[in-house]
Order: structure tokens, then sequence, then C-alpha cells
């Protein structure tokens, strides 16, 4: 199949209406389920510092996948609900 037909072809294939495809349905998109240090921080109104020293008392439980330092929102709302 020729270029400009694949092309034509995936224009058909987009709804005109703005919509997603059945397939990809917006309210079906994965819901958030960890916060960064940093989203954290400005969704609870703490400092990095303190964070990462309720962190390390361990009153507030974080996971490390690789490089990056995630707190779960369960963990962040039952560390909310203590203080």
């Amino acid at each position: 199949m020729a270029y400009e037909d694949k092309k034509t072809k995936q224009q058909d294939q987009k709804q005109d209406d703005g919509t997603c495809p059945d397939s990809v349905a917006k309210d079906q998109a994965p819901q958030k389920k960890a916060f960064s240090v940093r989203e954290f921080c400005a969704a609870y109104g703490v400092s990095r510092s303190h964070a990462y020293n309720e962190i390390k008392a361990g009153r507030l439980k974080s996971h490390n996948p690789g490089r990056r330092r995630l707190i779960g929102i369960d963990d962040a709302d039952d560390w909310f609900d203590r203080s």
C-alpha cells in the first residue's frame, strides 16, 4: 500500500467529533496510584525536607522503583489522618 493510501486510510478512521474511539475511552483512563515527592508536598502543603524526615522516621511509607521515590495515595492519606 502506498504512503498516500495509508495516510488517507488513517485520516478516514479518525472520528470527526473530537472524541476518542471506543477502544480508548477517556473515562477509563487509569487512576493515579502514587505521588512523586514533589506532588506529595504540593498536595499536603509540606516541605521536601519534612517529607523526607517523615519517610526516614517511618511515619510515611514510600517506594523506590528505580531512581524515583513514590508515595502511594493511600499511604499519604494514612499519614495525613495520623498527623
